[in-house]
């Protein structure tokens, strides 16, 4: 769960990220959304982004990274880049049910032994 803070720090610093988008990007992007984030971001907070870099690559918080794709994805993506991010999402979610599946935890440590 995120805490306030970190809400109003992921609010100013996504939108800071969407000013940076091009007019006809930030337009595909729901009106209520821009507000809502408008309402909780943090005036006094100077977010430094730089254009030659990356979102992943900024010095934001992980939950700001989540945001942007998020929006991205919802938004912005076109039906095979939906695609795209689905199937990522698909085989990391795999891998995670792999990893902490009951069966396999206890035959980790039963191969330990």
């Amino acid at each position: 769960m995120i805490s306030e803070k970190n809400y109003e720090r992921m609010a100013t610093e996504v939108l800071e990220i969407i000013n940076l988008y091009p007019k006809d990007t930030k337009e595909k992007i729901p009106k209520r959304l821009i507000a809502e984030l408008e309402k909780h971001r943090l005036p006094n907070l100077n977010v430094k982004l730089n254009k030659n870099k990356k979102v992943y690559e900024q010095d934001i918080c992980d939950e700001s990274l989540v945001f942007i794709y998020m929006i991205y994805r919802d938004y912005i993506a076109g039906p095979k880049e939906k695609a795209y991010f689905d199937n990522i999402l698909n085989q990391f979610d795999e891998e995670i049910r792999m990893q902490y599946n009951l069966d396999n935890l206890f035959k980790i440590k039963e191969e330990k032994k």
